[in-house]
This record gives C-alpha cells, structure tokens and sequence, in this order.
C-alpha cells in the first residue's frame, strides 16, 4: 500500500511539473499568434504568407514538446495503474469460503435482488425472485417504482408528482 502512496505521491507531482510547461507552451503558442495577427494587420496581406510559416515552423516544436510531455505522463499513469491492480487483487476468493454465505444463497439473492430494484430494473428483479421462490417486501419496491415515476416526469419538466 505504502508502494501505491508512494507512486501516487510522484505522478501528482509529475503532473504539476507538466501542467505549468504545458500551459507555458499555450502561452507561447497564443503570444505568437497575437503577435502574428497584430503583423499582418499592420503590414497587409504581403505579411500573411511569411507570418504563416514563421507561425507554422515556430509551432511545431512547441507542440511536439507538449505532446511529449502528455505522451510520458500517460505512460506514468498506465504505470500506476498497474502498480494499483497488483496491489489490489480483484477476486472474489475470499467470499466463496465466507461463513455468512455457507448455509443459505437467499442473502446473495435478496442483496442482488434489491440492487436491480434500486436500479429501476424490477422485471428483472421480479424474475429472479419468483425463480428463487423469494418475494421482496411490496412497500420496498412501490416507493422504488415511485421514485423513478417521479425522475420520468422530472426529465420531462413535470414536477407535479415530485412536489406530492
């Protein structure tokens, strides 16, 4: 874990390190602009042609520095990410032998059962119980059903329902 913080700690600081030369590189792209603009609004169109390669050949550089710099912060991020997976192992091993869940499945059902309720998915719910033999309390579905009539009538600017 201590590896993680760590690592953690570098990229923040990687990222202002590369947030103020990027953004020192946005200003100079903008400087050289304006300053392009303010050319050719003095000296006509006999100044477009050579302000737009020298823009064009002062912004190359700059850009491929920037993108550079994007390119190994990424690659210290997906680095991170994968100093967290080994850290963190995503298995569900050590539910399998959990006490809780050896004498009965109805816990692992209800719990499933009531996260699709909370989704708004209540066919869905309603198959899986009446498939395990299970009912869930009609009070805790209704106010489910409810809540998600009155975000519909919400998303069609109708607080009539939501005002009851």
């Amino acid at each position: 874990m201590d590896a993680v913080i760590s690592d953690l700690d570098k990229l923040a600081t990687k990222q202002a390190t590369n947030d103020a030369l990027v953004l020192g590189i946005v200003d100079q792209l903008i400087a050289r602009l304006r300053s392009a603009k303010d050319k050719i609004a003095t000296d006509g169109s006999d100044a477009l042609l050579t302000e737009a390669i020298s823009l064009k050949s002062g912004a190359k550089p700059l850009t491929a520095k920037a993108m550079q710099k994007h390119k190994e912060f990424y690659n210290t991020i997906s680095k991170h990410g994968k100093l967290v997976d080994k850290a963190f192992k995503s298995t569900v091993e050590g539910l399998i032998g959990s006490r809780e869940f050896a004498k009965d499945d109805t816990l692992v059902l209800m719990a499933i059962a009531l996260d699709f309720i909370r989704q708004g998915q209540f066919q869905l719910s309603d198959t899986l119980l009446n498939e395990a033999g299970m009912e869930v309390p009609l009070d805790v579905q209704q106010e489910f059903k409810e809540m998600f009539d009155i975000l519909e009538a919400l998303d069609h600017h109708d607080v009539t329902s939501a005002l009851r």
